[in-house]
């Protein structure tokens, strides 16, 4: 007769240490749901199942003792726990007091140039001070570069977003302090009868998290904006051995439900993008992130209506960091450099969705230059000392030219042909520094120069190209697509100019008019001021389009320097 078990079946492993197939099924199960593959749930303690432990206890800032039992079991269900309330990172929703809305003309005291064919109104007063001052002696945390977004509503309107950081610990610090970032949005009927007085609401979020990339998305098709949060943390602080300070969950928080939700694995994530491959009109997102000890870089491709997501190890095609994304009927495209030629060539791949899994083409590529053979070292932003290539200018090696892949990239249709061309650069860093300074300090010691290269997409098998037009680059992190001078063509300009930077001259220095020809010419000062006001110490800009009227959504403030901030909206004519 054989005598049953609470559950069934006693295995063994490691040093012939007992373990309850139930006890496995359990931790399978769970790792599952977390994020981690541990294959099927069948209580077989497997290499797979020891894998994903023992990535789980990296990710956690600790390591697997090869021994499975309660122990285990419970540090799994306190983070399945965690997982499952992410609305706890919620930490505060204010419905702010309402604003009357007044005319940017009648609140700055300088620094204010009109233009003839605008409306101008401030919608909100931005004003919290960091929990840690940042440098350059910024107190408040909107007085910085922040992510901004104007989206459609249900009901006709348009819900705009300013989204900013604040800082919990000194930058460069080993710490475990969780992070804040806020959230404030303005939801209007019409922007285009706005008016001296009206009363504007406005809502305010405090997250305790900060994403490195962002993204406002109608994730499911139902009228509602979604925001999309790649959340690893990063507000300054040093990145720990095993790089757990610098990972976190990926989110989804829905404004209108007051909902957060995680998603995906916990990693060094870097490049956010969306896309419907099944054209089931959920989203499906794609994190290009870096490798860290114990974890190799990749792509996750999470399918946000099933909330199952799949790793692809592209790494033999295109390097992680700096990708860009564009969906075309077919599938899509990926853009970024080349794997391993350390940004001295430029890659294009096709993506396509094979019965949900995704399968990467190589379409082109452009060579930029040849790898230098000289190395430094380099003191980082985050405190760390890495290692650059590049070339010394002089003997006293105090002088040198740093090797750098391309920030920033951006895909749109340059010519109206309906394929996505190709905004990329060429970037070239001069550093130099004192000679009895040990490092070169990337911070201080090095200035930028660069080539905007324009590539032109034919019919989606190859890639030329088309123009290249010197440019004084700013450490713009993002490209948008907007009808800047409202003459009804798509430019091109930089959003945000400078991290953690308060700089009121620091204002569109890069933009792309379209010339009308299938080309581009960059914005000259005059054609800035002919075209919108500037209202005190602007921070950021966005241009968006709503029911035939032009509109530009910034932040500003009355003077440079720790003051209150304003979200305000220039109102264009109509075409």
């Amino acid at each position: 007769m054989t005598r049953k078990l609470s559950i069934a079946i006693m295995l063994t492993f490691g040093f012939g240490s007992p373990v309850l197939s139930d006890t496995v099924s359990s931790a399978q199960r769970i790792l599952n749901e977390l994020g981690y593959n541990a294959g099927t749930v069948d209580g077989s303690y497997g290499n797979r199942t020891k894998r994903a432990l023992e990535s789980f206890y990296v990710d956690n800032n600790s390591l697997y003792d090869g021994k499975l039992d309660d122990n285990e079991i419970a540090d799994l269900k306190l983070a399945a726990e965690k997982a499952h309330d992410a609305s706890k990172l919620i930490l505060d929703t204010i419905v702010r007091e309402p604003f009357k809305a007044s005319k940017c003309r009648d609140v700055f005291e300088g620094n204010v140039r009109l233009h003839s064919k605008s409306d101008c109104f401030v919608l909100a007063e931005l004003d919290h001070p960091y929990e840690v001052p940042v440098h350059q002696g910024a107190t408040n945390i909107w007085n910085t570069m922040m992510m901004l977004d104007a989206q459609p509503t249900m009901t006709g309107g348009v819900s705009l977003h300013a989204y900013t950081f604040d800082q919990t610990v000194e930058f460069g610090t080993d710490s475990e302090i969780r992070p804040k970032t806020h959230l404030v949005t303005v939801e209007i009927k019409d922007p285009s009868l706005l008016q001296d007085g009206l009363n504007i609401a406005a809502k305010e979020w405090e997250f305790a998290l900060v994403p490195r990339r962002l993204s406002f998305r109608d994730i499911d098709l139902d009228g509602d904006i979604e925001l999309l949060l790649l959340a690893n943390q990063e507000d300054g602080r040093l990145r720990l051995k095993n790089g757990s300070s610098w990972r976190d969950k990926n989110y989804i928080f829905s404004p209108s439900r007051n909902t957060l939700k995680s998603f995906g694995t916990p990693q060094f994530s870097h490049d956010l993008m969306t896309s419907d491959f099944d054209q089931d009109g959920h989203i499906e997102v794609m994190d290009h992130y870096y490798g860290v000890p114990g974890k190799r870089s990749g792509l996750e491709h999470c399918n946000l209506k099933t909330s199952k997501c799949k790793h692809y190890f592209i790494n033999k095609l295109l390097d992680n960091g700096f990708t860009a994304f564009a969906q075309n009927g077919a599938g899509g495209m990926m853009f970024g450099p080349c794997a391993g030629k350390a940004g001295l060539e430029l890659c294009w791949l096709d993506v396509r969705s094979d019965k949900g899994k995704l399968k990467f083409i190589k379409i082109a590529k452009h060579k930029i230059g040849e790898r230098p053979q000289d190395k430094t070292k380099f003191l980082t932003w985050t405190g760390n000392i890495d290692y650059k290539q590049g070339t010394f200018e002089n003997d006293t090696k105090t002088i040198f030219n740093l090797l750098d892949r391309p920030w920033i990239s951006h895909m749109t249709d340059f010519d109206g042909d309906g394929d996505k061309d190709t905004l990329a650069f060429d970037v070239k860093v001069k550093c130099e520094k004192p000679k009895n300074q040990k490092y070169f300090d990337r911070t201080k010691d090095c200035k930028r120069k660069a080539n905007a290269l324009f590539f032109e997409n034919i019919e989606g098998k190859d890639i030329k190209l088309s123009q290249t037009i010197p440019v004084d680059y700013n450490g713009q992190n993002k490209l948008l697509t907007g009808d800047v001078n409202r003459d009804g063509s798509a430019d091109i300009y930089g959003y945000r100019d400078q991290w953690r930077v308060n700089d009121c001259n620091k204002q569109f220095t890069m933009v792309f008019l379209n010339d009308g020809n299938n080309g581009y010419k960059l914005m000259k000062k005059e054609e800035l001021v002919n075209n919108f006001g500037k209202y005190g110490c602007e921070n950021g800009s966005i241009f968006f389009e709503h029911n035939d009227v032009n509109y530009r959504l910034f932040t500003t403030q009355k003077v440079a320097g720790p003051s209150k901030a304003f979200l305000a909206i220039e109102v264009f004519s109509r075409y």
